[in-house]
């Protein structure tokens, strides 16, 4: 009876699961009517689509090359040094053929993969722009820069010794020992 109990129990837990109303997933993103419609072809296990569709919603993004009007093409070659250097052929199709761009993304053998997974959305984004550029959608498009961060010059200063830096340090170490009879 004992062993019973347990059984049902997890019966009862997965039947209350079950009839319990399912949570909704985020609806999709209507697309835009107005931008060109664009296909993804790429290869390479550092692409990651739902990435891209999330982040690039300025275009319509299409899973048959037979609708698009931009075909983009990626193609990945490590490098020596252990990095990624990812190719990016754009190529226009119906009104937008013979418009055709290369953009290249390479990345340090440090990068993360979300490092490199934002360097190729940038890419994506900077190589687009040129496209959408001429679409209803251009006048949503904001540009920004962001300015480096320069240092300033320190203040000249005389010094003979060239910024070296000195350190001195006493001690004294005693042992001792004694014997008596």
């Amino acid at each position: 009876m004992r062993r019973a109990l347990p059984t049902i129990g997890s019966i009862g837990a997965v039947t209350a699961l079950l009839l319990s109303p399912a949570r909704a997933q985020e609806p999709a993103q209507e697309p835009v009517e107005e931008t060109i419609r664009v296909f993804l072809d790429c290869q390479t296990f550092l692409c990651d689509y739902d990435h891209f569709r999330r982040e690039i919603t300025f275009i319509n993004w299409v899973r048959d090359r037979q609708d698009a009007q931009l075909h983009i093409l990626v193609t990945a070659l490590q490098t020596g040094g252990g990095g990624w250097e990812l190719t990016f052929a754009f190529i226009g199709l119906e009104d937008l053929a013979g418009r055709e761009d290369t953009l290249r993304y390479v990345s340090s053998n440090t990068d993360t993969s979300d490092e490199i997974r934002s360097g190729m959305t940038q890419t994506l984004k900077l190589g687009l722009v040129r496209y959408v550029a001429r679409t209803p959608v251009a006048e949503r498009i904001s540009i920004t820069y962001d300015v480096p961060m320069v240092e300033t010059p320190a203040l000249a200063v005389d010094d003979p010794w060239n910024l070296w830096s000195f350190s001195v340090r006493v001690g004294i170490d005693l042992d001792g020992e004694s014997q008596q009879r």
